[in-house]
């Protein structure tokens, strides 16, 4: 990134989050809180790194549904998780 700023050239910066940051999936708290947080870094650097022509972005990913998967066995225990 370094070099990205002092070259004044464009860039993308992506942090890859949880859906655990966004509602209890049952995943450990230091996880979760680790993800949450990392909205705020998302939030700092898009500031701060736009005048150098930086993107910064943030993707949570969702659940995947698969037969007999942890998403599977919760929507048939309680419907509320999904």
């Amino acid at each position: 990134m370094k070099d990205l700023i002092l070259n004044s050239k464009s860039g993308t910066l992506v942090f890859i989050g949880s859906i655990a940051s966004e509602c209890n999936v049952g995943a450990p708290f230091n996880y979760a809180m680790s993800k949450k947080s990392m909205e705020v870094l998302n939030s700092y650097f898009s500031l701060e790194l736009s005048r150098f022509r930086i993107r910064v972005n943030l993707v949570n990913p969702g659940h995947v549904n698969v037969k007999d998967g942890i998403w599977d066995k919760r929507s048939r225990e309680n419907l509320e998780v999904l």
